[in-house]
């Protein structure tokens, strides 16, 4: 299994718009450090990666990220893959887990690499110090800065996977990367659209998807963190299913 899944990472990373992809994402971080350069007044280094952190998930520019998992499949779908793979008598639940998989440790290696690198140019400019978040009135203490940070970067790769999930499963189902990246984006507007109505806000993925901010705080609820990390994977498994079922009704092409 870690051999095929390794197989599929090299195929990630060999593409040319995924190494574009981190190129832009790490230009996009810088943002964050040239505003807080600019700050009037003290700034803590663990203000930047958490500044970065926000402007990579408020805003639709990791949707454009996501994306590129739909694209990569796409590609497969345009060439030989699928027949080569149908040849081999190869299990679909293992083709598709196998993709899933290295999209989620891709994204993993994405925001981690982000955030080590931002962090590391943050402490070089500005001192640790002790920081607050404008979601949290309460002061978070420096000596809990740095795991605070690590832990929103780790658990924030579990709702970035299920948009990558569903980009996935829409590009299987559609048949195509480019209609899986414009209906995802779609998604996550009606979804927040759909976050006025207090009843079913918390079925709602996009409610989700800034988990971090449940992390970075004084004193973090941890049961509440834990339930939303098990919802959004309990939708990552779920369009994993829809993805297979699609997938299993697949016509070779000669």
């Amino acid at each position: 299994m870690l051999n095929v899944v390794l197989v599929e990472l090299k195929k990630i990373f060999k593409m040319q718009l995924v190494r574009l992809v981190f190129i832009f994402g790490l230009i996009f971080s810088l943002f964050s450090l040239l505003f807080w350069l600019n700050h009037e007044g003290p700034v803590s280094a663990f203000s930047i990666p958490v500044s970065t952190l926000n402007n990579l998930t408020q805003t639709l520019v990791i949707v454009i990220f996501v994306g590129f998992t739909g694209y990569i499949y796409g590609v497969e779908i345009q060439s030989k893959t699928l027949k080569i793979i149908k040849a081999k008598n190869i299990p679909d639940w293992k083709v598709l887990a196998y993709k899933y998989i290295a999209a989620f440790i891709t994204i993993l290696i994405f925001i981690l690499f982000i955030g080590i690198f931002i962090f590391s140019i943050s402490t070089i400019l500005f001192p640790l110090l002790d920081f607050h978040v404008k979601y949290d009135s309460e002061l978070i203490m420096a000596e809990k800065g740095l795991i605070s940070i690590f832990l929103a970067y780790i658990f924030e790769a579990v709702p970035l996977f299920f948009v990558a999930c569903l980009c996935l499963t829409i590009t299987i189902f559609l048949n195509s990367a480019v209609l899986g990246i414009i209906s995802t984006f779609f998604f996550f507007i009606l979804c927040k659209l759909a976050e006025s109505i207090s009843m079913i806000k918390i079925f709602l993925p996009s409610y989700h998807i800034l988990i971090w901010q449940d992390i970075v705080r004084a004193e973090p609820n941890w049961s509440e963190i834990g339930t939303k990390v098990a919802i959004t994977a309990g939708y990552c498994v779920l369009l994993y299913m829809l993805a297979l079922l699609f997938y299993q009704r697949k016509e070779v092409k000669d």
